[in-house]
């Protein structure tokens, strides 16, 4: 169930004790109203009974639910915590990773720049000798 599906219920929920509240309080009104003659001590205690204990019923059930909603609101407060860690987590593991392909990178690169290197040197030495063979033997002889 999410926060609003939440919200919505508990505003419901309290909107129908609320409701009940207002009712019990119309009935002992209306249970005083009943008589014309002034209202007997018995009756009038009644009233006051009914009356608060409409309104215990109300201080009751909203602080239940204000308790659930604050255990609610604490487990938000934990998935949001929870997220950060995890967040926090993924990234450093991203970054560690980064970190082992630039490493990786900078081998291949060194690697691919000694193997260039020797090629050159091969490709030069192919030179010079196809350039004495062009050239034909020598016939100077030097001692």
């Amino acid at each position: 169930m999410g926060l609003a599906e939440m919200t919505d219920l508990v505003v419901k929920y309290l909107t129908g004790v609320g409701h009940l509240v207002t009712l019990a309080e119309k009935a002992a009104k209306v249970f005083m109203w009943w008589r014309k003659s002034p209202i007997p001590d018995e009756e009038q205690a009644f009233g006051d009974r009914l009356g608060a204990a409409a309104r215990e019923v109300w201080r009751t059930e909203l602080g239940r639910l204000q308790e659930e909603l604050g255990r609610k609101e604490k487990q938000i407060v934990d998935l949001h915590d929870k997220l950060g860690r995890l967040r926090a987590k993924f990234e450093e593991d991203l970054q560690a990773e980064r970190s082992a392909n630039d490493s990786e990178l900078a081998e291949i690169r060194r690697r691919l720049g000694a193997l260039e290197e020797t090629n050159l040197l091969r490709s030069r030495g192919r030179s010079r000798a196809i350039a004495r063979a062009v050239a034909g033997p020598s016939t100077s002889f030097q001692l």
